[in-house]
């Protein structure tokens, strides 16, 4: 997965996406947050130990929520 092209995608969309990488944590370092009025009350979230295993956690999700999200590719951090 390409973490550019799905952004792009997701803010293609109306969607309000981050993906963080925070180096004072010592477990989970990597959250991934996506929000906004396409998404009604729901917002998506997950903190993992990698970019790559953010993007597993929350592409699934953000399909049953109704978007689109190109899986192809590998992981861009």
């Amino acid at each position: 997965m390409d973490v550019v092209e799905i952004l792009d995608a997701l803010a293609e969309q109306g969607v309000v996406a981050i993906l963080k990488a925070d180096g004072e944590r010592q477990h989970d370092r990597w959250t991934f947050v996506a929000s906004g009025k396409v998404l009604g009350d729901d917002f998506v979230r997950t903190d993992a130990a990698s970019a790559a295993a953010c993007l597993k956690n929350v592409v699934p999700r953000l399909q049953a929520l109704g978007l689109t999200v190109p899986t192809g590719g590998s992981p861009r951090p």
